[in-house]
Protein backbone atom coordinates (compact mmCIF):
# COMPACT_ATOMS: atom_id res chain seq x y z
CA UNK A 1 0.00 0.00 0.00
CA UNK A 2 2.92 2.17 0.96
CA UNK A 3 4.66 1.47 -2.58
CA UNK A 4 1.38 2.69 -4.66
CA UNK A 5 0.54 5.63 -2.42
CA UNK A 6 4.12 6.38 -3.01
CA UNK A 7 3.70 5.89 -7.10
CA UNK A 8 -0.05 7.91 -6.96
CA UNK A 9 1.79 10.78 -5.00
CA UNK A 10 4.72 11.00 -6.77
CA UNK A 11 4.83 9.29 -10.46
CA UNK A 12 4.84 11.49 -13.50
CA UNK A 13 3.79 8.49 -15.20
CA UNK A 14 0.30 6.98 -14.88
CA UNK A 15 -0.22 3.71 -13.15
CA UNK A 16 -0.28 0.89 -16.01
CA UNK A 17 -3.69 -0.34 -16.32
CA UNK A 18 -2.68 -4.03 -15.42
CA UNK A 19 -2.57 -2.69 -12.07
CA UNK A 20 -5.93 -0.90 -11.74
CA UNK A 21 -7.99 -3.88 -10.30
CA UNK A 22 -5.52 -4.22 -7.11
CA UNK A 23 -4.94 -0.57 -6.54
CA UNK A 24 -8.42 0.02 -6.23
CA UNK A 25 -9.02 -2.74 -4.31
CA UNK A 26 -6.27 -1.77 -2.23
CA UNK A 27 -7.24 1.94 -2.03
CA UNK A 28 -11.19 0.45 -1.03
CA UNK A 29 -9.17 -0.99 1.82
CA UNK A 30 -7.03 2.32 2.96
CA UNK A 31 -10.44 3.68 2.93
CA UNK A 32 -12.01 1.51 5.23
CA UNK A 33 -9.56 1.57 7.76
CA UNK A 34 -9.42 4.96 8.18
CA UNK A 35 -13.41 5.56 8.21
CA UNK A 36 -13.88 5.09 11.95
CA UNK A 37 -11.39 8.16 11.95
CA UNK A 38 -13.41 9.86 9.58
CA UNK A 39 -16.87 8.98 10.25
CA UNK A 40 -18.56 12.50 12.22
CA UNK A 41 -19.69 10.99 15.52
CA UNK A 42 -23.63 11.49 16.15
CA UNK A 43 -24.58 13.67 18.37
CA UNK A 44 -25.41 11.01 21.00
CA UNK A 45 -22.02 10.48 21.11
CA UNK A 46 -20.66 13.44 21.69
CA UNK A 47 -22.97 13.99 24.27
CA UNK A 48 -21.93 10.44 26.17
CA UNK A 49 -18.56 11.77 25.69
CA UNK A 50 -19.25 14.83 27.71
CA UNK A 51 -21.07 13.62 30.48
CA UNK A 52 -18.08 11.16 30.60
CA UNK A 53 -15.52 14.02 30.98
CA UNK A 54 -18.00 15.52 33.32
CA UNK A 55 -18.25 12.57 35.64
CA UNK A 56 -14.45 12.16 35.57
CA UNK A 57 -13.73 15.62 36.48
CA UNK A 58 -16.80 16.03 38.77
CA UNK A 59 -18.30 18.87 37.22
CA UNK A 60 -21.49 19.46 35.39
CA UNK A 61 -22.47 19.68 31.90
CA UNK A 62 -24.05 22.93 30.10
CA UNK A 63 -27.09 23.36 30.41
CA UNK A 64 -29.20 22.67 27.05
CA UNK A 65 -28.20 25.53 24.94
CA UNK A 66 -24.59 25.10 26.48
CA UNK A 67 -24.61 21.51 25.34
CA UNK A 68 -26.47 22.31 22.27
CA UNK A 69 -23.13 24.70 21.13
CA UNK A 70 -20.90 22.11 22.34
CA UNK A 71 -22.15 19.31 20.50
CA UNK A 72 -22.46 22.01 17.22
CA UNK A 73 -18.49 22.85 17.88
CA UNK A 74 -17.28 19.57 18.31
CA UNK A 75 -19.95 18.35 15.26
CA UNK A 76 -17.92 16.60 12.33
CA UNK A 77 -15.00 14.89 14.59
CA UNK A 78 -15.28 11.11 14.53
CA UNK A 79 -15.94 9.28 17.53
CA UNK A 80 -12.10 8.00 17.63
CA UNK A 81 -10.68 11.69 17.96
CA UNK A 82 -12.83 12.82 20.33
CA UNK A 83 -12.29 10.08 22.43
CA UNK A 84 -8.43 10.60 22.25
CA UNK A 85 -9.25 14.37 23.06
CA UNK A 86 -11.33 13.67 26.14
CA UNK A 87 -8.20 11.33 27.37
CA UNK A 88 -6.27 14.20 26.72
CA UNK A 89 -8.34 17.05 28.27
CA UNK A 90 -8.41 13.93 31.16
CA UNK A 91 -4.95 14.09 31.83
CA UNK A 92 -4.57 17.67 31.67
CA UNK A 93 -7.21 19.97 32.85
CA UNK A 94 -6.38 21.58 35.85
CA UNK A 95 -9.81 23.03 37.38
CA UNK A 96 -13.11 22.56 38.97
CA UNK A 97 -14.92 23.51 35.68
CA UNK A 98 -16.13 21.76 32.85
CA UNK A 99 -13.57 21.91 29.45
CA UNK A 100 -14.25 24.32 26.76
CA UNK A 101 -14.53 23.01 23.31
CA UNK A 102 -11.05 24.00 22.41
CA UNK A 103 -9.48 22.04 25.02
CA UNK A 104 -10.98 19.31 23.09
CA UNK A 105 -10.17 20.54 19.34
CA UNK A 106 -6.34 21.48 19.82
CA UNK A 107 -5.14 18.48 20.91
CA UNK A 108 -6.73 16.48 18.02
CA UNK A 109 -6.32 19.43 15.35
CA UNK A 110 -3.63 17.93 13.29
CA UNK A 111 -5.30 14.67 13.78
CA UNK A 112 -8.43 15.60 12.06
CA UNK A 113 -6.47 17.56 8.70
CA UNK A 114 -4.63 14.89 8.20
CA UNK A 115 -6.85 12.05 8.75
CA UNK A 116 -9.54 14.37 6.21
CA UNK A 117 -6.54 15.21 3.81
CA UNK A 118 -6.08 11.32 3.32
CA UNK A 119 -9.30 10.52 3.03
CA UNK A 120 -10.13 12.79 0.44
CA UNK A 121 -6.52 11.92 -1.77
CA UNK A 122 -7.57 8.23 -1.74
CA UNK A 123 -11.25 9.08 -3.18
CA UNK A 124 -9.32 11.42 -5.60
CA UNK A 125 -7.10 8.46 -6.46
CA UNK A 126 -9.60 6.30 -7.14
CA UNK A 127 -11.65 8.18 -9.28
CA UNK A 128 -8.25 8.93 -11.46
CA UNK A 129 -7.79 5.28 -11.65
CA UNK A 130 -11.49 4.37 -12.27
CA UNK A 131 -11.41 7.32 -14.95
CA UNK A 132 -8.44 6.84 -16.90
Amino acid sequence: QALLISWLRFSRVPLDERYHDRALVALDEMRRSIRPYVEPAKPEQIIDMLTAVANVLAVELPEEQGLALFVGVLDGISAKLLTKAAHHVLRTHKYKSMPVPHDFLVPIQSDVSIYKWFDAKLAQWTDDIKFA
